[in-house]
Parts: C-alpha cells; structure tokens; sequence
C-alpha cells in the first residue's frame, strides 16, 4: 500500500505531508528522494548542502550523465528551490544534519565560500543510504574534533585521487589544517585514502590580491580628488584690508595645536611677526585676535557689530547637553542675561554674600575641632572640597533633617564634578561627549540631582535658582532633564573658576610674609571693629556688604592673584561684514568671524605692569593704601588695564560675588588657623595650559601644607 510519501497525483506533483505542512516545507522534486539502495547511472542522491552557500539544498547525480567519470559516481549538482536535507530519503532534523557535517560523509560544510563540484566515494553513498541510524551513530564522535569547516574536496582528492575535483584558494596553512582533520575523521572510520599531495591554488589567491589593490586604488583616487577640491575652493585667501592670515598646516585645525600648547608664547610670536593684529584658523573658525590693549576699548565700541551670545549659548547647549537658551531659538523667553544681572547684584548679592558666610564656616568647622595637632593636605584639594560645598549649599539650598546624608551627596557630586570638568575644553572645542563615557556619567548624575522635584525638597534656595525654577517652568519647553542641565551651567560657572583663584590667592598671600602680615592685620581690625568673636562655641562671624568692601589689602591680594593666573578669552561674533576702526588702523571683517582679546597679554605686559612674573601684594594699592585704579601704557591712560572677568555685554555677571566668595575663605582661614607650608622654599606651581581661554588656569600639581585650629 504506498503512502502518503510515495503517491503521487494525478498532476504528477507529490502532495506535502503533514509534518511538511507544519514545517513550511514542499516535498521534493519527483524521483529526488526515496530509499536508494545503491546507485545507478541517472540516480540523482540528495545533498544537505547548496552550492551557492545558500544553505540546504542541491543533489548528485551518477557520473554517466555528466559524463567524463566512471559510471555508477554520483557528482553534485543543484536542485532549486532546496528541499530539506535527507539521507537516505529520510529528512533529517536540525540537529542531525548538524551532526553530518562533522562526519566522513558530509558533503561540505553549512555555508561553503563558493560553489564547488565535488565527488562522493561510491562506499560511502551506500553506506549512508543503506543504514541512516548507524550513519548519526559514527557521526557523533566525530563531533568532539570539531570540523564544521571540513570541506568535502580535501577529503575525496585525497581519498579517490582518481575524480576530478574542484579545490578553492586555500592558503597552505589552511590545507595542512584540513589535512590534519582529514586523517582524524579517516583513522576513525577505518578509511584508508591514496596519498595525494595538497598544494594551494597560486592563481587564486593572485586574483584576491589585485582585486584588494584595485579597490584601494579607487577609493585613494577619490580621497585624493575630494582633497584636491577642498584645497582648491575651501581655503581662505586674504583679501584687501584685511589682518593678515596665518592658516596653520593642518586642515580644519589650523593652528589649534600650537595655540592650545601655550596661548600666550602663540600669540607674542604672532604678534611680532604681524603686528598687533592678526587671524588665525582655529577648529575651522577664523579668529581675529587684537594685542594691543590701547585698542580694546575700540572694539567694544563697535558692540552692534557683535553677536557675543551666539558662542556662548551654543557652547552651553553642547558641554551640558541641553537644547539652546537663546530666545531666538524658540526653546525659551527668559533673557537669561537680566535673570543673572537681578539676582546676583544689589540686595540680592547682599543675601547671597551673607549665606556664603555661614556655608563657609558650617564646612570649615566641621567635625568638631577636638585638638591643636597639624593637619597636613594637599591646597588645592582643601580648596576644592570647601568651596565646592559651601557654594553647593549656597545656591541650592540645604536639607535641614538629612544633614548626613546631604554631606554624604555633596561629596559624591564633587567627584563627579572632577570627572567632568575634566574634560570640559574639550567639549568646548567640539568633541562630542560621548566619548568621554565617565565624564557623560558624570554629567549626568549632577543633573539628576539638580532636577526640580528634588531641589523643591530643600531650604534657604537662592534667589537666583528659584528665579531660574520658575522661569524654567513657565516659559520654556525643556523637559525635566534639560531643566536641570542649565542649573548645571550654572554650577559649573559658580564653581570652575572660583576654586582655583581661591587657591591661589591663599598660596600666595601664604608665600609672601609681607602679604600674611598685611592681610591678618587688616582682619584683626575688622573683626575688631564689626565686635566678632572667634570661637567655636559661639556663634558664626559674620560682616556686612559694607565691611568686607573695605579691605582693600584682600582686594589688591586677590587682584594680583588673578592677574596672574587669568587666561580668559573674550570672544565676540560679526553679525554682517564690517570695518573695525582701532586706533593702528582699520580692518574689514567678515561675517561669522570672531573678534578675540586675550588679556593676559595684557596682565603680563612689563610696560603695564613692572616685572609682571613677581607677586606684588600691594600693586592695586596707592599711596594711601586705597584700591589704585590708574595704569599707563606708552604714556597712555588704560580705560581697561585688569579683565580676569570679561569685559563689556560678556564681563560674568557673578564677577562681584566670586570676589567676596574668596575674600570670605580668606577672612576665615586668618581666623580660625595656623597656616604653613610643608616646604617653606615651596615653588610656585605651573599653569594647567591645557584649560587656557576658559578663565583662571588652575595648578598643573598640587601644593602640601599643614593647618591647625586657633582658639580651643
């Protein structure tokens, strides 16, 4: 009785079984399958594998109907659409077909690299169609020597040297592996194969090689021809009544490198080489740099020329991650500039300044001072950490019931604020964040816990903050995270430039004993005059806005420090084409350039200021000791001689705050200890180059000293 598998229909097309319906697949072609005993010329045998390293699929066919071989040898040939791999008319599972490519038997490996004509030895077709079972049974241990890229043509070239056999470009160490399988698989089975010497295919592997040349050839031609273009139409050439133009040997950097190694030796060479002013091409903008500080009061004279938001708002959105906060933009209409002018100015500084006061002594005063004994630290870090706190709790209010674990909070996100502050010029000179993955951890971290939700938890925030809360929630579409991210901003331009001018106003008022002395005499007085007490039972000092504006020993020692360290670059945008009229002449400028001033160049000029590498504590004193606020350059009166903090539309509206900040660490360090260095010949630390243009340069290493409390 024939079954469902044998029938055919009246059509002459097999109908799919069951289990062929369930797996998607069609019974194959007539006379493809079934038992077969042994082989005839004209026999077609099913193949597991597709020539064309598609998968399943082909068959073979007896030697006499290709001809050229002895009859009664199957050959490989293709069967479109494959069937599903049998043996022996049996349709194998997955797994059993797996297993077949590890045996002596199979016919290739799953996915074989090109099409290949291969022979199979007459003793091993009828055994595999003559007993499936016994056919897994011998395959299985074969498994443990792992050859699934066993290839058919190594085994039957070797074993049946008379077929003619197709062999692909192996390299020779491709062949003696194979070799090496073939002689496993044959001692297990008992085979034994005529010797046949294996040598790979020269032309072959020629052929891969010029084909490899040939498309490296092409795409250099390309590359080369896009280059030749860029340099033909991309490059700048001066035109009339321009500064003249130094371009730099690397395309889009231009001259980035060298400025970023030392700005300031850039700048003097540049300047003796072209005058006064000159462009430079850098991160593939066109700067404009004026060095004369006679003429710096010219430039913001042409303020309607100049677009100073536009490189500051698009460098806020890129460093912290938030959409742009320019009104223009559509994102918001808060004028941040009038948010920051309300609020860190006038009564508002007044509360600000008195918060800083006790945020600074509830930091200092902290543990609880139990001995006189020295404590040895690293300035900078004791810097760090202190300001960072008390300016923390300043603008972002306290938890009152969680001061433990507020501390705790504090100190985690003053290590995240390293790691990605760290990183921050490079972020303004483009790169992307993200490669930076701790610093983008970082970043986000801190804006998680400047998000509304929880800054709403907190008390004694700061005006500007709850300004920034409400505008941020009317008027603009940031959603929770960007929110946070701009108070991110502004915690980074709190605290960036603070910390390390206050280190160095303490360093240096600590190395100068004419400095120390001065300054702790003129705190003496003040307390002495304000009637404050140092002790830490009681309670914390405090002075007024009044008090703290005349010390003007501190000022001159915080100015000096500043003008020492500062290496701010005050940048300005052409809105349109213009003339820019200085007082050594006139320039034309093109829209989109940069106007830069680089007052360093300045604070470090021997004209302005006599042997300007020494810390002169009293050179912002006059002969009365008052604030002096005259300096002389070939003669001519300086309307701006001191820009650590900008200047004009740009000057940091916080510049008054951070000056009180610093005088108020200073004030309570002469107060509460004893102050020395570890190495009373300590040298003054190098500047860190590498954050040149972002403000005050902090130490590239850390200096050792040792402090202990008065007063116990």
């Amino acid at each position: 009785m024939p079954t469902s598998e044998t029938r055919e229909n009246e059509s002459g097309a097999r109908p799919r079984t069951a289990r062929q319906a369930r797996h998607g697949t069609r019974p194959p072609p007539h006379g493809a399958s079934g038992p077969r005993r042994r082989t005839a010329p004209g026999q077609v045998i099913r193949s597991p594998w597709k020539p064309d390293g598609g998968g399943w699929g082909g068959a073979m066919e007896t030697g006499a109907e290709r001809g050229g071989l002895s009859s009664g040898v199957p050959r490989v040939t293709n069967v479109w659409p494959p069937a599903p791999p049998t043996v022996g008319g049996a349709r194998l599972p997955s797994e059993d077909a797996q297993s077949a490519l590890c045996g002596p038997v199979a016919l290739c490996s799953r996915r074989p690299r090109d099409p290949l004509t291969a022979c199979v030895p007459p003793p091993a077709v009828t055994w595999l169609a003559s007993n499936t079972k016994r056919y897994r049974e011998a395959s299985l241990p074969l498994g443990r020597f792992s050859l699934p890229s066993f290839r058919l043509p190594s085994l039957l070239s070797s074993s049946h040297s008379t077929l003619l056999v197709h062999k692909p470009a192996f390299t020779l160490s491709t062949w003696s592996s194979l070799c090496v399988q073939h002689s496993i698989a044959v001692t297990t089975l008992g085979l034994e194969p005529e010797p046949r010497n294996m040598k790979p295919s020269v032309p072959g592997g020629v052929l891969q090689i010029c084909e490899m040349i040939t498309i490296f050839w092409i795409w250099g031609i390309c590359l080369s021809v896009c280059c030749c273009l860029w340099l033909i139409l991309g490059l700048r050439r001066r035109r009339m009544g321009e500064p003249p133009l130094e371009k730099g040997w690397i395309p889009y950097l231009g001259c980035a490198l060298q400025f970023g190694a030392n700005p300031l030796d850039f700048l003097r060479a540049n300047q003796r080489k072209y005058g006064h002013v000159f462009t430079c091409k850098l991160m593939g903008k066109y700067v404009h740099f004026i060095t004369n500080s006679l003429s710096y009061h010219k430039v913001l004279c042409h303020g309607k020329y100049f677009d100073w938001k536009k490189f500051h708002f698009t460098t806020s959105a890129k460093a912290f991650g938030h959409r742009s906060i320019d009104p223009r933009d559509g994102n918001t209409t808060e004028n941040i500039n009038n948010t920051f002018n309300k609020t860190l100015q006038g009564d508002a500084l007044i509360s600000l300044t008195d918060a800083m006061m006790e945020n600074l002594q509830l930091t200092l005063r902290r543990p609880e001072p139990k001995s006189r004994a020295w404590v040895t630290e690293g300035m900078y870090s004791f810097c760090y950490r202190v300001m960072f706190e008390a300016g923390y709790l300043t603008l972002f209010g306290r938890e009152l019931t969680r001061q433990d674990a507020q501390r705790a909070f504090i100190l985690n996100s003053l290590e995240d604020f390293k790691q990605f502050d760290k990183v921050f010029p490079a972020l303004v000179a483009g790169l992307p964040i993200h490669i930076f993955m701790t610093a983008h951890n970082a970043r986000e971290k801190l804006a998680e816990g400047l998000k509304h939700d929880n800054l709403r938890t907190r008390d004694h925030i700061s005006e500007l903050i709850r300004l920034r809360m409400f505008l941020n929630d009317t008027l603009s579409t940031f959603d929770a995270m960007e929110k946070a991210k701009t108070h991110l901003a502004i915690l980074w331009a709190s605290q960036a430039n603070t910390i390390p001018a206050t280190f160095w106003s303490l360093f240096h008022m600590m190395r100068s004993s004419e400095a120390l002395k001065a300054a702790t005499e003129e705190v003496n007085k003040a307390l002495e005059d304000a009637d404050q007490q140092i002790n830490f039972e009681g309670k914390p000092i405090h002075l007024n806005q009044t008090q703290l504006n005349d010390m003007p020993v501190l000022d001159s020692i915080i100015k000096e420090s500043l003008r020492l360290s500062s290496a701010s670059l005050n940048i300005r945008t052409a809105k349109e084409d213009f003339t820019l009229h200085l007082e050594d002449g006139s320039y034309n400028i093109r829209k989109d350039d940069i106007i830069a001033l680089y007052p360093q160049l300045m604070h470090l000029d021997p004209e302005i200021y006599p042997d300007p590498m020494t810390f002169k504590y009293d050179r912002y004193l006059d002969e009365n000791r008052k604030t002096k606020t005259t300096f002389y350059s070939k003669g001519l009166k300086l309307k701006y001689y001191y820009m650590p903090f900008g200047s004009g539309a740009t000057i940091c509206p916080g510049r008054l705050f951070a000056i009180q900040e610093i005088k108020q660490f200073l004030i309570l360090m002469l107060s509460y200890f004893e102050l020395e260095f570890v190495d009373s010949h300590v040298k003054c630390p190098p500047l860190d180059q590498s954050r040149a243009g972002l403000g005050i340069l902090p130490p590239l290493n850390d200096i050792e000293f040792k402090y202990k409390f008065k007063h116990l």
